[in-house]
């Protein structure tokens, strides 16, 4: 039900789209968190960000290897 719009969303966007995104939004998230620690505001997001960033990187793994594997064609498989 849900994984059909997703897989058609990953597949049209392709492996680097994707990675572009997901750099984009590590950076913007450590310039952040950076810019907040440095200025002391935010203190509960400066602390969450290396929790994040875990996060989002681990996310974007497997978004990656799930682009990757949307390409392979089953039918030119040798078993």
């Amino acid at each position: 039900m849900l994984s059909a719009p997703i897989e058609k969303t990953i597949s049209a966007a392709g492996a680097p789209l994707l990675t572009d995104i997901f750099l984009v939004v590590l950076f913007v998230v450590l310039g952040l968190s950076i810019f907040w620690k440095k200025r002391d505001k935010h203190h509960a997001f400066t602390l969450y960000t290396p929790t994040l960033l875990t996060s989002l990187g681990i996310l974007g793994s497997f978004m990656g290897i799930v682009s990757g594997l949307l390409f392979i064609k089953r039918d030119s498989l040798k078993y």
